[in-house]
């Protein structure tokens, strides 16, 4: 650990190179494979731009949510934590993505079905 935070030989900004999005840690299913329902997703506009609400499913623990969002040929990821539990989060786009992909994923990493959807 101590090389990447001093950056030894430059290692911190190879590795920051590979990997230029966020990941999910991977799940623990030893401890419970339950996906968490899908969420909800909409899309309003406000003076900024468009909104994406994302709220979460009914009942579910939710501690993430993954939004993937296709501009022509290339894919973005975003992670948003769902804080305060049980509630929905926004995010603002100034240019509407041609595809959006939303899942929640749980306490355990477990990711549920997505929710996709055309924007336009």
């Amino acid at each position: 650990m101590k090389p990447i935070m001093n950056n030894t030989g430059g290692v911190a900004d190879q590795i920051a190179k590979a990997y230029r999005q966020p990941a999910l840690v991977p799940a623990s299913p030893w401890l419970g494979k339950k996906e968490p329902g899908r969420p909800k997703v909409s899309f309003r506009d406000v003076t900024e731009g468009r909104q994406m609400r994302i709220e979460p499913p009914k009942g579910a623990d939710v501690r993430l949510y993954v939004v993937r969002t296709r501009k022509g040929e290339k894919w973005t990821v975003q992670i948003k934590p769902a804080w305060p539990p049980g509630k929905g989060v926004d995010v603002l786009f100034a240019q509407l993505p041609d595809d959006a992909v939303v899942t929640a994923v749980d306490r355990l990493g477990n990711e549920s079905a997505d929710f996709r959807l055309k924007p336009r």
